[in-house]
């Protein structure tokens, strides 16, 4: 008991200077404001028109920068969800873009960054209202249109905070650059590309355009992103977020890090199944991605990390995992500098996610796929191509405009470029020996003074392969007849496999002769001798073919082709099956303004592809109001006590349509009934490591803290948002409703609570505590 009077005496000691002592500069920081005013399920996301034609395209050829190039500066935000210490290293080398609310903001800024030693002369100002620091999620994202200009993409953001959606056209006309908007609900923490056509999300990204299919989210990337590739994967963490940068990162065009957990992780088999799919495809080097690890043992943040320039920020927590972790990022990288930083990081909000890189728009970009594996030497030795783009309109320095190499651990030497047109430059290396290993780089240099790589750090990261003097050399044995289906109609997509060794046991690539011409219609990319393989196509006109493959090595040499195996192709199709099963069902009443349509589908014929038209109306017949969706389920807006008509129709990828029935349903009255939330810890007491140990008329809390509230609602709560001086900390979906506050800060803090049920009502209970370690 004498422990805790000389604690409670230190705590008032504290609390009277805090509190009767004049105001410094820091007491008057401002508070971030209300993030989630006025929110309900129904507003989660902001609407944006489906129709393309209202959105004005960037000009063609587009290219969007990758995080991994050349960048000229950051966003961030105040108040800060980063260190000084993060933003005194980054000012060391680009420009600090800060959003403030005013200038009076700013001249609070700018004395912090003064005090904790930021380099001023590397730091602007965005003057612009914001919601939070998440500046990855709703920042601008930068493209290099056709007349080789950087432009801005502004997007919806997927989070209902008008503020933060509007900074890109705020930036966009800061900064004086072109801005163009993208028909798509997105976030940036769940994109991430190669900087070469190649970009990588989770399905949130679907879920979150469902008026859109796949393809048409396809066709929209490549119109105003230049994206022709666009994985889109599986969430692999099954978080309430599911953002790609919460598990994976590219490093480098072809080089992809993905976290490592235990076999006893509830999303191991989710984690590795990401690990086999992008191992299995092939990046923008025509080669299979290089997959790195990096491993977490309960949910560190370290894949949320930032590349910036020759440094990668790391996001460490103390854990004994840290060391292992920065290894990992070296081994990855060799030549870059990685750094740790600790932070308030959770294991889906880290650094990545609370800094926006801005690309250089003057940079100096060099496009190259490098030589690999093994190379024979030609005529004049080992071609070198590369487009290269000085972005600022100057020229190159052509006699310093070279590749660089080195035979093993010879010295370095270099050639000089040539130019072939189109911005296009060669070079050779000469000839080597038999056997040994080349390494080389590409360096370029412009009149703008801008100095870059391929790769981009140069000689650690250089590029390698084997060189291979070809002596007598034996095609790979013919294939083995394709298997696979004999019979099918047009339009469907059918799978076949085969194999074939090699007898100098090299890697061997597949030509699949779809036609029966002799003539190979798809190559496949390299395989291991001997490893089965599989192709797929499918067959417009109905008829008969013979579907043969051949083979060819690492070195040239084809086979010849295999037997053929003849397939059947038929024309007939059944139509898609009658929609049924619907909900709400026919006739219901009393029906939630929040449902959501619901039908049963599909099609007879195994491969076809259904889509659906949706009717609704308060009148019948109803009007279509959605065309072609491949989801069978709507969500409409739905006014109380209103009689509704709908009807849907499937189409199968034959143009053929199967209708259902016209459906009525009635709704019921509106809820509006607002949530009872209430905080019961801590409340009106001392606590100390998590207990109670003094009542008091005031909260005052020493160390960690579980909050917990209490909520109830007629129709059942959603879900609980917590939050700690109006920024957003955790959310809880099922009571008891328990957040531990583990983040060691000083003083006067407000505890806000915010109860959802399932129609967006939602009710608030805050506290003020006191807060010591």
């Amino acid at each position: 008991m004498n422990k805790n009077k000389i604690l409670v005496g230190w705590i008032f000691t504290i609390l009277f200077a805090t509190i009767i002592l004049p105001p410094t500069a820091e007491s008057h920081i401002i508070n971030i404001q209300t993030i989630e005013d006025n929110i309900s399920v129904d507003n989660l996301f902001y609407q944006t028109n489906t129709s393309l034609n209202w959105f004005e395209q960037p000009p063609m050829p587009i290219r969007q920068p990758a995080e991994f190039e050349p960048m000229e500066g950051v966003l961030i935000r105040y108040p800060f969800g980063i260190s000084y210490d993060i933003i005194a290293e980054m000012a060391e080398d680009v420009n600090i873009v800060t959003i403030v609310a005013d200038t009076s903001e700013q001249q609070y800024v700018e004395s912090q960054y003064q005090n904790h030693g930021v380099n001023l002369d590397y730091c602007s100002f965005l003057i612009a209202p914001s919601n939070t620091y998440w500046t990855r999620d709703y920042g601008p994202w930068f493209i290099f249109d056709g007349n080789n200009e950087q432009a801005v993409i502004d997007f919806t953001y997927n989070r209902p905070r008008p503020d933060d959606n509007a900074i890109p056209s705020a930036y966009a006309a800061d900064q004086g650059l072109s801005l163009y908007t993208m028909p798509l609900v997105h976030t940036g923490g769940n994109y991430m590309t190669d900087g070469q056509g190649v970009a990588v999300s989770t399905d949130l990204v679907w879920s979150e355009n469902p008026d859109y299919t796949s393809e048409e989210i396809d066709q929209i990337v490549y119109d105003y992103l230049g994206i022709t590739t666009y994985h889109v994967v599986p969430d692999a963490l099954g978080e309430y977020i599911k953002h790609i940068d919460c598990w994976a990162k590219l490093l480098a065009p072809d080089e992809i890090m993905i976290i490592k957990t235990s076999p006893t992780h509830p999303h191991y088999n989710d984690i590795e199944a990401a690990v086999n799919y992008f191992s299995n495809q092939i990046s923008c080097y025509g080669t299979p991605y290089r997959i790195k690890r990096v491993y977490v043992d309960t949910g560190e943040p370290y894949i949320n990390s930032l590349i910036l320039n020759d440094k990668v920020f790391v996001p460490i927590t103390g854990s004994e995992w840290d060391d292992e972790a920065l290894e990992a990022y070296e081994d990855a990288m060799p030549g870059y500098e990685v750094l740790g930083f600790t932070g308030s990081w959770l294991s889906t909000d880290a650094l990545h996610c609370r800094v926006k890189g801005i690309p250089d728009r003057y940079m100096l970009y060099i496009e190259h796929t490098p030589l690999h594996g093994e190379q024979k030497n030609g005529e004049n030795g080992f071609e070198i191509q590369a487009n290269i783009t000085p972005y600022s309109g100057t020229n190159l320095i052509m006699e310093s405009t070279r590749v660089y190499y080195k035979v093993e651990n010879n010295p370095w030497q270099s050639v000089q470029m040539q130019p072939i047109g189109d911005n296009r430059y060669h070079a050779f290396i000469p000839a080597q020996p038999d056997g040994v290993t080349v390494y080389y780089y590409i360096h370029a240099e412009d009149y703008s003074g801008r100095s870059e790589n391929h790769p981009y750090i140069g000689a650690p990261g250089a590029h390698s392969f084997t060189v291979y003097n070809p002596g007598p050399n034996n095609p790979p044995e013919t294939p083995e007849t394709p298997n696979g289906p004999t019979s099918g109609f047009t339009g469907v997509s059918y799978t076949y496999s085969t194999v074939t060794v090699d007898p100098e046991n090299d890697e061997v690539k597949y030509g699949w002769d779809w036609d029966g011409d002799y003539v190979v219609d798809e190559w496949t990319g390299f395989y291991s001798s001997g490893t089965i393989i599989g192709g797929s196509h499918s067959w417009e006109t109905a008829g008969f073919y013979n579907v043969r493959v051949k083979a060819e090595d690492t070195h040239g040499s084809q086979s010849e082709f295999s037997p053929g195996l003849q397939v059947e192709i038929l024309s007939s199709n059944s139509p898609p099956y009658p929609p049924n099963n619907p909900f709400p069902m026919n006739g219901s009443e009393d029906i939630s303004i929040d449902s959501v349509l619901t039908w049963d589908g599909g099609d007879p014929d195994p491969g076809d592809q259904v889509t659906y038209d949706v009717y609704f109306d308060t009148s019948t017949p109803p009007s279509k109001v959605v065309s072609n969706q491949t989801a069978n389920v709507y969500k409409p807006i739905l006014k109380p006590e209103t009689t509704y008509y709908w009807r849907i129709v499937a189409w199968d990828n034959h143009n053929t349509s199967t209708s259902g029935p016209i459906w009525v349903f009635t709704t019921g009255m509106e809820d509006n009934e607002i949530p009872a939330v209430r905080i019961t810890k801590p409340k009106f007491g001392i606590y100390v490591a998590n207990k109670r140990v003094l009542p008091f008329l005031g909260t005052i809390v020493i160390g960690s803290i579980d909050v917990e509230v209490d909520a109830s609602d007629n129709t059942g709560v959603d879900h609980v948002d917590f939050y700690v001086d109006d920024v957003l900390r955790a959310t809880d979906d099922a009571a008891p409703y328990v957040w531990t506050w583990s983040e060691k800060t000083f003083f006067r803090h407000t505890i806000k609570a915010v109860a959802y049920d399932a129609a967006g009502n939602y009710g608030i209970d805050e506290i003020t505590v006191w807060r010591f370690l």
